[in-house]
């Protein structure tokens, strides 16, 4: 009897010892094929919308949050990557890993990486906290660090991956699928990919485009160089000088929607004779181009001044403010002298919330005298007016003949000229 309990003994030790082993013998988290995708923000839209296979998405920069689920317990040892793919059909194999290149810097990845954020709180057991993700731009993947023990089948962790699709991706559809991928190559995380979702990137969505507003004016007696002479009051109609004599327009343009780089804008300057008033809504004129060789109104050339050269500030330049406080006023940046085409920001580029100026060399060359003429500034090569519309509109009246009646008796003498 004393040998069946021995017996029995021995085997119930030998049991408790491989179980034991068992226990203590760490197992990798089964992160890929039990990963629970959950969209939260994609390239559809530029908010936070949901978005379903087919949808189109637009060039540029937006959001992909999705959760990995813990499904077995003990330690974590895992990376993840997220990749793209030309898709022939939703759930495509995505091969390509997508890099840090940030803002399209290599000029040929389709979709661009930058350094994902992470959201450990759906991390319920302690020990699992431990493991911090971090970024490997080395390798391009989220690294679940392999040292810590105690994530538990529930535990999550959430990746919010940065893309942006490069103008290269136009017209394409991508699928956008990630994978678990664990040093050591065990089946429980294997690298086989998990669906994300599929876009077609829309050709093109370019940047909106700087949108000018044309805000105040002020006219200048003319002098032969690209400085100004005596000013007129601003934002105020003012009388033209004698047929022939040449006058000044400075004409202050506001950048509205976003920064206007140097050389990127062309515009022309308009004339009109008033009917009714100078207004905003531009109702009853015929408007024409200023022209140096044709019309009632041209660009006067000065000898001593090169067209579209940089103009010399005047203390009396125009200004204006976003608000009635004369204290804010706008920044502005000095454009270019114009005295025969179109005006373009040669000098400086104007940020949005800026202002630009420039300034026209112009002269009555046979405008009907009191006549009131107003001006606009449009986009050059287009007959529309400028996008964001109109505060001022400049307006001038050319100057009244005048008319002598000589009566009563009148006696010439000759006079020699010596």
């Amino acid at each position: 009897m004393k040998n069946v309990y021995k017996n029995m003994i021995l085997v119930i030790l030998f049991v408790l010892f491989f179980v034991a082993v068992f226990l203590l013998t760490p197992n990798e988290a089964q992160a890929s094929g039990t990963m629970d995708v959950n969209l939260t923000g994609d390239p559809c839209t530029a908010s936070d919308g949901g978005c379903t296979p087919g949808a189109n998405a637009e060039i540029g920069v937006d959001t992909v949050t999705y959760t990995h689920v813990i499904s077995a317990t003990d330690n974590m040892d895992s990376q993840y990557q997220f990749r793209y793919g030309v898709s022939a059909g939703a759930g495509d194999q995505a091969v390509t890993v997508v890099t840090d290149d940030v803002n399209c810097a290599g000029g040929s990845a389709p979709v661009v990486l930058t350094t994902p954020t992470f959201d450990i709180s759906g991390i319920t057991t302690s020990a699992c906290k431990t493991d911090t993700p971090t970024w490997v731009s080395a390798s391009d993947w989220v690294d679940w660090d392999s040292s810590g023990t105690g994530c538990t089948g529930g535990d999550t962790l959430v990746v919010t991956w940065n893309i942006e699709f490069c103008s290269e991706a136009g017209g394409k559809t991508y699928d956008l699928d990630n994978t678990c991928v664990r040093a050591g190559g065990s089946v429980n995380c294997d690298g086989t990919l998990d669906y994300v979702d599929e876009w077609i990137v829309n050709n093109g969505a370019p940047p909106p485009s700087p949108t000018l507003s044309q805000v105040a004016y002020r006219w200048f007696q003319n002098t032969d160089s690209t400085a100004v002479g005596w000013p007129g009051t601003i934002n105020t109609p003012v009388t033209a000088p004698t047929q022939g004599t040449p006058f000044r327009l400075r004409l202050l343009l506001y950048v509205t929607t976003t920064d206007l780089a140097i050389n990127s804008t062309s515009t022309k300057l308009e004339y009109a004779i008033q009917s009714g008033e100078c207004d905003t809504g531009f109702t009853g004129e015929s408007w024409s181009p200023v022209d140096p060789s044709s019309g009632d109104i041209r660009f006067y050339d000065n000898s001593g001044a090169a067209d579209n050269t940089a103009l010399t500030p005047s203390t009396f330049d125009p200004t204006h403010s976003t608000t009635s406080i004369d204290a804010d006023m706008v920044i502005v940046r000095t454009q270019d002298y114009e005295e025969s085409d179109n005006a373009t920001n040669t000098q400086a580029g104007i940020a949005k919330g800026e202002d630009g100026l420039w300034d026209f060399s112009l002269y009555d060359f046979s405008a009907p005298p009191d006549t009131t003429y107003c001006f606009r500034v449009v986009m050059a090569g287009s007959d529309h007016e400028l996008a964001d519309g109109y505060l001022v509109v400049p307006e001038i009246t050319t100057a009244q003949v005048m008319r002598v009646r000589l009566r009563g008796n009148i006696r010439l003498r000759p006079v020699r000229l010596r």
